[in-house]
């Protein structure tokens, strides 16, 4: 039978964590579900796993592949997809109970929307509760201005597309490396309606290694998925003052932080990580270097946005 629902969990170097997404899945209080697990060619017990549990539940599913990234490991799960809907669980993240059901509820409220998003709780390492993503909920109903201004999803386990939204488009952009989910929200937002509920879904991770916590990787991604909606932002002013809002926010806390890492990655002979740092820095101009110095200046010390690294306000 055709499962209601498909889960795509990519995979690497995240084995140990891998059973707790597992279980958080297969314990959904909607059964009619498949897990497909992206082996990404991770080097780790990934496969050991994923085999094991699916040695016991029909609804697992495994396939192995060479590395190909983030995006790319979502989109192999994705082309196995045989679900209405869709959610994509990073290996380290959990579900709570009712994810699933939660979301097809608000989809089926409203049968135009492409995807909805709710909200998620952040967890150590161990799974100690933390603190909590920004409330998703506002005032405005333009999906595509919020989602340049302010990212509020960060965690893409808390959204579910339907399915039918990959028909005609390609999924997951790899060349927007680690911002592809940011891009493909984008994209969908943009021409499509979607909807958000105010159900808790899901929980972030926290335990030292998160690639949404490095800004070397973060950044220079996020800033190139924002410079490309230029096209579609000239023609809309408040799009165009929440693109420019959001390049500066993320240059005034980046840009001078990764040029202080960079000229102590060459004191102490760091070159990759150096590299990384000058390049972004070099790439943005000594304009957004001079105006990320103003504005860190005049900011208030302390203050939290979405715009910090990982969950956003509220996250310990």
């Amino acid at each position: 039978m055709t499962p209601l629902v498909s889960v795509i969990t990519p995979c690497y170097r995240q084995g140990h964590f891998l059973s707790h997404a597992l279980d958080s899945v297969l314990t959904q209080s909607v059964g009619d579900l498949e897990m497909i697990v992206v082996d990404d060619g991770s080097p780790d017990d990934t496969s050991r796993v994923a085999m094991r549990y699916m040695a016991r539940d029909p609804r697992v599913r495994y396939v192995v592949q060479p590395n190909r990234g983030l995006a790319g490991a979502r989109n192999a799960g994705l082309a196995l997809a045989t679900g209405a809907f869709v959610v994509c669980l990073d290996a380290d993240d959990q579900l709570l109970p009712d994810a699933l059901r939660t979301g097809m509820a608000s989809l089926e409220q409203d049968p135009a929307a492409v995807y909805t998003r709710g909200r998620f709780e952040v967890i150590d390492r161990d799974g100690r509760l933390i603190g909590h993503g920004a409330d998703t909920q506002s005032a405005s109903d333009d999906e595509y201005e919020l989602l340049l201004r302010d990212n509020p999803i960060w965690l893409p386990a808390a959204v579910m597309f339907r399915r039918a939204a990959f028909d005609s488009i390609t999924p997951f952009d790899s060349r927007a490396d680690a911002a592809a989910d940011l891009e493909l929200y984008l994209r969908l937002a943009r021409v499509h309606r979607v909807t958000r509920h105010a159900g808790m879904v899901a929980q972030y991770r926290r335990h030292g290694h998160n690639m949404s916590m490095n800004p070397t990787v973060m950044a220079p991604a996020i800033l190139k998925v924002l410079e490309a909606q230029r096209q579609y932002t000239e023609r809309n002013v408040r799009w165009r003052a929440a693109q420019r809002y959001a390049i500066r926010e993320w240059e005034s806390r980046h840009l001078i932080p990764m040029m202080r890492k960079a000229v102590r990655d060459l004191v102490h002979g760091s070159p990759q990580a150096m590299t990384t740092g000058f390049k972004l820095i070099a790439g943005r101009g000594p304009g957004a270097v001079a105006h990320a110095l103003v504005r860190r200046v005049r900011s208030p010390r302390g203050r939290a946005t979405n715009r910090e690294l990982g969950p956003a306000s509220g996250a310990a």
